[in-house]
Order: structure tokens, then C-alpha cells, then sequence
């Protein structure tokens, strides 16, 4: 097969082949290579213009490249300028032909010159000087059209299909070769969260620090509550509590007992930064809808996840109730079952009658008295308040909800004094035969989930949802004549797993190695002078041991908060902290979540949080009620990634990193090791000591 092809290469058709064609071809061959090599080898080499032949001597100048084009294109410049001067001439001299005949005669004198052109690449030059002679050619006779196609030009369909990246889309050709695949690469379109109405279109709440003077409620909210404030200094409402406060208050009617117009009130879910002044939403609408209650009922439950914020959110009522007549009781295992069944419940000739209005609780004691304590009724409810929802969506200690909605939700009594307080249902005339008495679900918190499967366990009638959001986006939404733009309606929908911390807030972050952590505490307290200080842990143990650590250190009065404290205890250090006699607490998150601590301007995070949650509600514990704070979260080399991945994905884009001079340390060195010898003593007497307490 392969002589066959050789055959034919050279061209010979004989039908027989000799016997010693093979060699004769072979010796060929040879011979073409032997000639190839003997005239590489005898080529002269060009330098700086010369010939050198293979024995150093200079043959002759040889003139560049550039040189030897410039001479060819202008020889061949004046022969087509010449060619083409006859051209026109004879032209000239004929008749004038017909303007078809001109246009075909000129390209064909055009096309043959093109396909002597493309025989050598070389020439790709007389390309271009020809259509500039038959441009010259086009504007002597005015009839004529002539135009030189350019090979190498893209085309229209290639140019419509180049992106901005400069790669072309679909097949097209490079050179000698067809391209497949090169596709430009497209924008990926984000994914929308499928939410419902109520959800994807939230109220929003402004985060900045405008405030609304206490006498624009005049009117709306009553004047025994707006003197109540101005006793307590309260002259301006934050932006929280201008939005939830006129819309609780508009659907408080005469009879307490009932929605405006007759209406099941909607239940209200508000995600709002730590300090923004929640509590006070939901206490004065509450306190002013009970004002004129003449039974005492409980008609008001407040539910908190843990007992000290229990105990700070049922001081806020008694302070707003002092003079009213209502009656707050708290039932947070402060006292003994027993001591609050006697002031919760008090038995008569005709039964048991209420000693409560409002009743502040955490969920399992709310659970015990449900189910031990006689009298205690819930058939009159109002008002179920949940605040750190998030939480108690997470933790349902001993199914409280369902509990408390199994003594609300039924009917209760008989013949004329039946209450209907079954689920709402639609309304008709039949239904509105019974009484039927509101009871609306308010919920708090700083994070609050937007998970519609998390929020679906919560039974929420005709939720509305208000959520605060960055200035730089809220301040867009909505616009004075109710129209929206169209990039406000595009973040509408992207509040999930977003949070927002306090606008006076500053976050900073440090990056040290494990063993330089408590190092850098004591740079924060010696160096930089801070003071009023709140630290966070991630464990009692941790706790403890840098308690003992700082303290062996000395130059701060320092102490430790954790749930291993008793609450009387604890309650002296909040006191003594807000008093200035302690300049630093570290905690553990037993003081995370809603608790309201007076005079605290730092917080350190000496260990990073697991969860975004956990984040917003350390550094909430400052820069509350618009006052200034600054959150230091303490970093190993490993963690700066995950740190900063989980603040992303909660909307935060800025990260400003503490740097600290290796030199401000070693002042501290000597105090740090000394502190460090002496702690394995304290810590091995203490656990001696719990043993011999055993």
C-alpha cells in the first residue's frame, strides 16, 4: 500500500513495477536528505546586516526584512498603480459601458489578481493595495461599485457572537482549524428564596439612630404611660418602637376582650438589633389595653428562655404597672412552687380567682403550674409574647406552647357564659352569635428565624413581619408617593439569615497564635486601657480559668458570671457592674441573650462563637440604646476563614483587624508566666476543696 501511494505521488502509472523500484525510491530518497542537510549546513548566517558563511568569512550585506518588504510593496505599488492607470484609459477612450458590465469587468480584473495573491502568503500586502486601487477606481467612474473582501476580518454572524471577554460563541475558525466548544461564560442568575407573602415582603425598620419625640403619641398612647415615661427619662422612641407601637395601639378597642371591628388581630413577628428598645414595644401597648380592665384575669404571658431575663423584662411592667392597679407576677423559680401558687391563685367560697394580670415566665415553670397548680387559667389570654423567639423555637422545653394553646384554644363555660376561643375560623353570621375574644401572638428577637418550617410550629394567624435592614438599602424602599424602585424590590426578598447589629456598634478582630490569647486580653486591659468590659467564653471551665488568670495578674477588679452561680449572686455582680466597682466580667453565654447591662462599652469574644446567632447577641450586650461600644472577637490563624465566611453569609462584608505591635507584649511576658505557675496550685486546692465539701 505504501509503494501504491508513492507510486502515485510521483506520478507513475505503470501497471507492472519493477522488482527493483523499491530500492531505486529508498535511494532517492537519501539523496533529497543527504542535499538538505549539505545546504543547511553551507547556509550563511545573517548578522547586524551581514552574511557569515560557515568558516567566519562576511559574504555580503544583506539588507533586513523590514527593508526587503518596504522595496517589494512599493515595486509592486507603482506596477498596479501603472496597470491600473491603463485600465481607466482604455476606459476612457471606449464608450461608456453600462454599469453592470463596469462592476463585473473590475471584479473580475480584481478576483484574478486575488487568486494570484493567495498562492503566496507573503503577499498579503498587495491585498490591501489593491483595494486601495479599486477604491481609486470606484471614485473616477461614479457608477461603479468595487469592494475587496478581507479574509481575515470576522464576520457578522462572528460578531454578534464574540462576548466582552473577547471569546468567541459556537464553532468558528482559527486559521486552518474549526473550533468547537468555545463557549463565553455567563453570568449565573441568583437563586431567590421561595418565601410567602408575609415573609418576602416584610415592614422594614429603619436602622438608624432617628428618634421620634415621646409628645407625637400624644392621643394615641395614654397619658398615665406617657407620664410613667417622662419619670423615667424617656423623652424619644427609637425607630422599633415608632413602627410597632401605633400599629398594637390602633387595635386596641373599649372592650379589651375583642380585635378592632370585631377582627381576629394578626399575629406580629419583629427582628430587631439588641438594644433597640424592644421590650417597650410590647409592654405599653400591652399595659394601655388593660388599663381598664375591671376583673383581674390573666390576660397577658410573657415567656423568656432563661430566668435572669425573665427577671429584667417583669421589671419593666412593674415599673410601667406602679399606679395602674394591674398586677405582674413572675414565675421564673425564683421562689418555691408553693410561695408562687400563693400569689399567683387565691381560693374563695365561689372558686378560684386570679391574682394576675400579666405573668412573666420561663417555659418550664409556665409548664408546672399548668399542670399543678388549681385555678390557674388561661381561658382569658389576650396576649401570648414571646421574645428571643429564635431560641424557643430551638429549645420547646416540655412542649409549653402546645400546652399553653390547649388551655386557651377551646370553649369555655356554658348557656350564656360560653366563650368561644377555638381557633379562628371563617367568619359568618352563625359565628357571630358566640363571643369570641382576640388572642394575638407577638414575637421578638434579634435574630429571629425566617424559616417558614421553623416558624410553622409557632400556628401564626395572618403573620406581618418587620425586620430591620442596612440603611444603605432601606432608605430606597419605599419611596414618598408608594411606589418602589425596581433594586428595592429585588432586595425585598433577601432577608434570610440576615442580621443587623447596633449602628454605633464597632467590630474588630484580632489574630494570634492559642497559647498568645490570654496575652492579648491583658494588652486590651494594661495597653489600651479598657475598662467596663464584658468577655465571652464558650464554657464555664474556660470561664473560671481566665477569671483566676486576670485576677493573678492584677490591675482590674474582675469577676466571673456563669450558670454556676446562684441567681442572688449573680444579680450582686450585675449591680456592682453597672455601678463601676467591677471593671470586668467574663462570662459564659448565660449573659448572651437579652440581658440589658448597664455601662458596658467593650466586649471581648476570648473564644470564637459556633453560630452567626450566638455572634449578634455577644456583641449586642454594648452600644445599646444608641450609645457607643466596640466588639474584639480573638482569633487563631485556623479561624480567620471560618470567621469570616460566617459573617458573609449574615450580610457583613467589612472586616477590620486589630494589629498589635509584638513588642507592646513583652512588658506583659513577665506578668503572664508568673500568673501561669501559680494557677495549676489554684485550680488542684479548689477541686481538693469541693472534695472534702462532699
Amino acid at each position: 500500500m505504501a509503494l501504491f501511494d508513492i507510486r502515485r505521488f510521483k506520478g507513475d502509472d505503470i501497471d507492472e513495477i519493477p522488482e527493483d523500484q523499491p530500492n531505486i525510491i529508498l535511494q532517492k530518497l537519501k539523496e533529497n536528505v543527504q542535499k538538505r542537510k549539505s545546504e543547511k549546513l553551507n547556509k550563511p548566517i545573517v548578522k547586524d546586516g551581514l552574511a557569515i558563511d560557515v568558516q567566519g568569512k562576511v559574504l555580503k550585506k544583506v539588507k533586513r526584512k523590514k527593508d526587503l518588504d518596504h522595496t517589494q510593496e512599493t515595486h509592486v505599488k507603482s506596477k498596479k498603480h501603472k496597470k491600473s492607470r491603463e485600465i481607466v484609459e482604455k476606459e476612457s477612450k471606449s464608450p461608456m459601458p453600462e454599469a453592470d458590465d463596469s462592476v463585473n469587468s473590475s471584479k473580475s480584473v480584481i478576483k484574478n489578481k486575488n487568486v494570484n495573491i493567495s498562492k503566496d502568503k507573503s503577499k498579503k500586502s498587495e491585498c490591501v493595495k489593491l483595494c486601495a486601487v479599486a477604491d481609486h477606481f470606484s471614485a473616477t467612474n461614479d457608477e461603479c461599485s468595487i469592494k475587496e473582501v478581507n479574509n481575515d476580518e470576522p464576520s457578522e454572524y462572528e460578531r454578534e457572537n464574540v462576548s466582552k471577554t473577547g471569546i468567541k460563541e459556537g464553532p468558528h475558525t482559527v486559521g486552518n482549524f474549526t473550533v468547537l466548544g468555545d463557549y463565553k461564560v455567563k453570568k449565573q442568575v441568583k437563586v431567590k428564596h421561595i418565601l410567602p407573602g408575609w415573609l418576602e415582603e416584610p415592614g422594614i425598620i429603619s436602622n438608624s439612630l432617628t428618634q421620634t419625640p415621646v409628645e407625637q403619641f400624644i392621643g394615641l398612647l395614654d397619658e398615665t404611660l406617657i407620664n410613667k415615661l417622662q419619670e423615667n427619662n424617656i423623652t424619644h422612641f427609637f425607630p422599633v418602637q415608632t413602627q410597632i407601637l401605633p400599629l398594637l395601639l390602633n387595635q386596641i378597642t373599649d372592650n379589651n376582650c375583642y380585635g378592632k371591628d370585631g377582627y381576629q388581630p394578626s399575629d406580629i413577628c419583629v427582628s430587631a438589633p439588641t438594644g433597640s428598645g424592644k421590650t417597650l414595644a410590647f409592654a405599653l401597648p400591652v399595659i394601655q389595653t388593660l388599663l381598664n380592665r375591671v376583673v383581674c384575669r390573666v390576660r397577658a404571658l410573657i415567656v423568656l428562655p432563661v430566668r435572669d431575663l425573665a427577671l429584667q423584662v417583669y421589671k419593666v411592667f412593674q415599673t410601667y404597672c406602679k399606679g395602674t392597679g394591674l398586677r405582674v407576677i413572675l414565675l421564673a423559680g425564683q421562689t418555691s412552687l408553693a410561695e408562687e401558687q400563693e400569689s399567683l391563685v387565691i381560693e374563695r367560697l365561689n372558686g378560684c380567682c386570679s391574682l394576675a394580670d400579666i405573668v412573666v415566665a420561663t417555659p418550664g415553670r409556665l409548664v408546672d403550674h399548668i399542670n399543678k397548680t388549681t385555678g390557674f387559667d388561661l381561658s382569658h389570654l389576650r396576649f401570648l409574647v414571646i421574645d428571643e423567639a429564635d431560641r424557643m423555637m430551638e429549645d420547646i422545653k416540655q412542649d409549653w406552647l402546645t400546652q399553653v394553646e390547649n388551655s386557651v384554644l377551646k370553649l369555655h363555660g356554658s348557656g350564656w357564659n360560653l366563650v368561644d376561643r377555638r381557633p379562628p375560623i371563617p367568619l359568618t353570621v352563625h359565628n357571630c352569635s358566640t363571643i369570641r375574644i382576640a388572642f394575638q401572638k407577638l414575637l421578638f428577637s434579634a435574630t429571629l428565624s425566617q424559616d417558614p418550617e421553623k416558624l410553622q410550629q409557632l400556628n401564626l394567624f395572618q403573620p406581618q413581619l418587620f425586620t430591620t435592614i442596612l440603611e444603605s438599602k432601606s432608605k430606597d424602599i419605599g419611596t414618598p408617593n408608594g411606589t418602589e424602585n425596581t433594586e428595592s424590590q429585588e432586595e425585598r426578598g433577601d432577608f434570610v439569615g440576615k442580621y443587623t447589629t447596633p449602628a454605633t456598634l464597632q467590630e474588630r478582630h484580632i489574630e494570634c497564635q492559642a497559647f498568645q490569647k490570654p496575652l492579648m486580653v491583658l494588652h486590651c486591659i494594661h495597653n489600651l486601657n479598657y475598662r467596663q468590659i464584658l468577655c465571652f467564653t464558650n464554657s464555664v471551665e474556660s470561664t473560671h480559668r481566665l477569671f483566676l488568670l486576670i485576677k493573678l495578674c492584677g490591675g482590674i477588679k474582675v469577676q466571673e458570671f456563669s450558670s454556676a452561680l446562684t441567681g442572688t449572686v449573680r444579680q450582686k455582680i450585675l449591680n456592682d457592674f453597672a455601678s463601676g466597682d467591677i471593671n470586668m466580667i467574663i462570662c459564659s453565654d448565660a449573659m448572651a441573650r437579652g440581658m440589658d447591662i448597664n455601662n458596658v462599652e467593650y466586649v471581648i469574644l476570648y473564644d470564637r462563637p459556633s453560630h452567626i446567632q450566638t455572634y449578634i447577641h455577644r456583641v449586642g450586650r454594648t452600644a445599646r440604646a444608641g450609645k457607643p461600644g466596640t466588639a474584639i472577637t480573638i482569633l487563631e490563624q485556623r479561624e480567620v476563614c471560618t470567621y469570616k465566611t460566617m459573617l458573609k453569609e449574615a450580610g457583613k462584608e467589612k472586616f477590620k483587624k486589630l494589629k498589635i505591635k509584638p513588642n507592646k507584649l513583652i512588658s506583659l511576658k513577665p506578668m503572664y508566666d508568673e500568673a501561669l505557675e501559680k494557677l495549676p496550685a489554684i485550680i488542684k486546692a479548689e477541686k481538693q476543696g469541693k472534695k472534702e465539701d462532699h
